[in-house]
C-alpha cells in the first residue's frame, strides 16, 4: 500500500512539473506596445528640415566650386586639343600628362568632398537622434509607456494610430528645440 501510495505521488509529481513546464507564461494585456518611426522625425522635425537645408546648402556651394574646376578642365581639354598639331609629340604627351593628373586630381576631390558631406550628414542625424532619444524616454516616464519600439517595417508590419508616438515626438523634439 506504501508503494503504491509512494508511486501514485511520484507520478502526480512528474505530471505538475511537466504542466508546469508546458504552461505558457502569461502576457499582460494592459501594457501596449508603442512605435516611433525615427525617419518620419529626422523629416519632419523642426530639426530635421534644417539639417536637411544646411547640407544641400553646403552641396550647392561645394557642387559650384568643383563645377568651375570642370569648366576650366574641359576649357584646357579644348586648349590642348587646339595645340596638339602645333606642339612636338614630346611636349604633347607632357601636357596630356598634366592634364590627365588634373583629371585625377578633381575626381578625388569630388570623391572626399563626398565622404565630408556623408560624415557630417551622419553626424548631424546622430546629434537628431541623441534628442530623440531623450524625448522617446521624456515622454515614456511622464506617461507610464512600458515599451517604445522603433517602427521598422522588417520588425512592425502594423501597428495601430493609437499606439503611434511620432507625431508626438516631432512635437515635443521641436518644442524642446526651441526652447534651448
Amino acid at each position: 500500500m506504501k508503494y503504491f501510495l509512494s508511486l501514485s505521488l511520484a507520478l502526480c509529481s512528474m505530471l505538475a512539473i511537466e504542466c508546469v513546464a508546458y504552461a505558457k507564461p502569461q502576457v499582460a494585456t494592459n501594457s501596449p506596445i508603442y512605435v516611433v518611426d525615427i525617419n518620419r522625425v529626422l523629416q519632419d522635425s523642426v530639426a530635421g528640415k534644417a539639417a536637411r537645408n544646411d547640407l544641400q546648402d553646403e552641396a550647392k556651394e561645394i557642387q559650384v566650386r568643383l563645377q568651375k574646376e570642370q569648366t576650366n578642365l574641359e576649357a584646357l581639354r579644348k586648349k590642348l586639343a587646339k595645340q596638339s598639331t602645333l606642339l612636338s609629340s614630346d611636349a604633347l604627351e607632357e601636357k596630356a600628362e598634366k592634364f590627365r593628373e588634373k583629371e585625377k586630381e578633381l575626381a578625388r576631390k569630388v570623391r572626399d568632398q563626398k565622404e565630408v558631406m556623408d560624415r557630417e550628414s551622419a553626424k548631424r542625424i546622430a546629434r537628431i537622434v541623441k534628442d530623440v532619444d531623450v524625448v522617446i524616454e521624456s515622454l515614456a516616464k511622464e506617461k507610464n509607456y512600458p515599451i517604445v519600439l522603433e517602427r521598422d517595417p522588417q520588425v512592425v508590419v502594423y501597428v495601430d494610430k493609437t499606439f503611434d508616438l511620432t507625431q508626438d515626438v516631432i512635437d515635443a523634439l521641436d518644442e524642446r528645440n526651441t526652447s534651448l
